[in-house]
């Protein structure tokens, strides 16, 4: 796991503390490697009073998979965690598809979008790419 503070710092471990300097909100974020690939998860940390707040940092247990790719008729998407937002948009970022599933595994229906390159945002954390065909 690569964390990244927000602050300039970023450090390796699954658990660890991290001293901010200045009060602030900091958007602190997790890469997490695994053999699915690789994860990014991201959090606000609010800091009142550097002498006083500490916060222990712990990586999410989540994976993801998004198969098959490439893609024809229908892109499986399943995870660790329940699965509450999918965003299916094109490599310029526009919305093309919206989904509130609420389940661990969500099947995207993608037969009508064109051939070419898009990208599925998962829970606002997760990012794949997947290619229609």
């Amino acid at each position: 796991v690569k964390w990244y503070f927000d602050d300039g710092f970023t450090d390796t471990g699954l658990a660890l503390t991290h001293t901010y300097a200045v009060a602030d909100t900091y958007n602190v974020c997790a890469l997490v490697y695994s053999r699915c690939g690789k994860d990014t998860f991201c959090r606000a940390i609010i800091i009142n009073d550097t002498t006083k707040t500490v916060h222990t940092l712990t990586a999410p247990d989540y994976s993801i998979s998004v198969y098959p790719n490439p893609a024809r008729q229908q892109l499986m998407i399943s995870c660790t965690a329940p699965i509450e937002s999918v965003v299916v948009s094109n490599a310029v970022g526009q919305l093309l598809q919206q989904y509130h599933p609420k389940a661990a595994t969500h099947i995207a229906d993608v037969s009508k979008l064109p051939p070419g390159v898009y990208i599925v945002r998962v829970n606002d954390v997760w990012v794949r790419r997947f290619v229609k065909e």
